[in-house]
């Protein structure tokens, strides 16, 4: 499984998921989109509307209405073109569906993005908390001893230093917490998010092998949207293929001529001889674009998906090089060795500043990786 040891179960971050799912309403109005586009495409696969028209004639010498003419007529298409549309009415439907699907990933995407960062944010707030709970105390200790002249004015400044380094950075801190909240519950439509999690979740549970690669390029959503494109250029080439069949029209006809009541049908037809000149041309070139637009896609996910897993497995090589247990535990010696006064404050210092910074620069590794997680298994969401 693509993920460190020490993530956790992702029931947390799969509710805050559904959630946004359920309530986001930039979300809402791409599923509202769609079915627009569906709901367009079947309607305009239908026959004409019927027409009504009726003429009354009037004449010198005549009363009233000398003759008339009533003509109830409709017009429609050859039954090929109706189930052709029919067709491309369908793929447009999946090809919304499809850019629905886009929309819904990018956005489950971003979610998941801001609780990988707001787990970075609290696992630095806990670590600030904690130095500067000791550089507090450690400022009471320098001036007891300063006092008693067992320290030194620099020593003492040295841990003042360290608290007000602490403080500024846990406000900073806070405040990109506050941020990250604040996002987190407007793609919620403003319900506050509960966070309990304290580590990365693992929302993936995916085996690596040889094959990896290409299986998930057949998730690729872009790559699907490609390729129901060009189903769709090739559906709407078909249709105009059939744009020489002639349009046809019948009918009922009905004249009155003083006593006398004539009846009759309506059969017509029109031949589209110049409306349809160069829309097959038209379609072909369409065809073509979204076949290389297909190839570009799958090209580019190909790129995506290999330089994404090799970013992984450099991201987790570089994690492994940082021991975080040894890192706790030293840190927690050179405290109790200033605290018998084995080691001098200044010493202290200079160590554990490279703790602090090595510590803080692995929450931002571990947050890279989990996010490039994020990243390359984005179809899997």
């Amino acid at each position: 499984m693509l993920a460190l040891p020490a993530t956790i179960p992702a029931q947390g971050l799969q509710h805050y998921l559904n959630s946004v799912e359920a309530n986001c309403p930039a979300l809402k109005s791409s599923a509202s989109l769609c079915e627009a586009v569906r709901a367009e495409a079947r309607a305009g696969n239908v026959p004409e509307d019927p027409s009504i028209e009726f003429s009354p004639f009037f004449a010198d010498g005549t009363d009233g209405m000398a003759t008339s003419e009533m003509v109830v007529s409709m017009g429609f298409d050859f039954p090929t073109l109706y189930a052709s549309r029919a067709k491309y009415g369908k793929i447009s439907g999946n090809a919304a569906e499809l850019q629905y699907m886009i929309a819904r990933r990018d956005i489950l995407l971003s979610a998941a993005g801001m609780w990988m960062d707001r787990v970075m944010l609290e696992q630095n707030r806990q670590l600030l908390q904690d130095r500067l709970q000791y550089a507090d105390s450690m400022t009471a200790v320098c001036r007891t001893r300063l006092e008693r002249g067992d320290a030194s004015a620099i020593d003492l400044n040295k841990a003042r230093l360290d608290a007000m380094t602490a403080r500024v950075e846990l406000n900073g801190t806070e405040a990109s917490l506050r941020q990250i909240k604040a996002k987190m519950a407007a793609l919620n439509n403003g319900e506050e998010v509960k966070f309990t999690a304290d580590g990365y979740p693992a929302l993936f549970n995916i085996a690596p092998d040889d094959s990896l690669a290409e299986k998930m390029l057949g998730f690729e959503l872009e790559v699907q949207a490609a390729e129901t494109q060009v189903a769709l250029t090739q559906q709407s080439l078909s249709v105009e293929r059939q744009g020489w069949i002639p349009k046809f029209e019948a009918g009922y006809r009905r004249n009155t001529d003083e006593d006398k009541v004539l009846n009759g049908f309506i059969i017509g037809a029109s031949f589209p001889v110049f409306s349809n000149i160069n829309k097959s041309k038209a379609a072909k070139a369409r065809l073509q674009a979204s076949e290389y637009q297909n190839e570009a896609a799958r090209l580019e996910a190909k790129a995506r998906i290999e330089s994404g897993l090799d970013e992984l497995s450099r991201l987790e090589q570089s994690i492994k090089c940082y021991d975080r247990e040894l890192m706790d535990e030293t840190l927690t010696m050179l405290r109790k060795a200033v605290n018998e006064g084995y080691m001098g404050i200044g010493d202290y210092y200079i160590e554990a500043d490279k703790i602090y910074q090595y510590l803080q620069s692995l929450n931002q590794l571990e947050n890279t990786y989990h996010k490039t997680i994020l990243e390359v298994f984005k179809n899997y969401l």
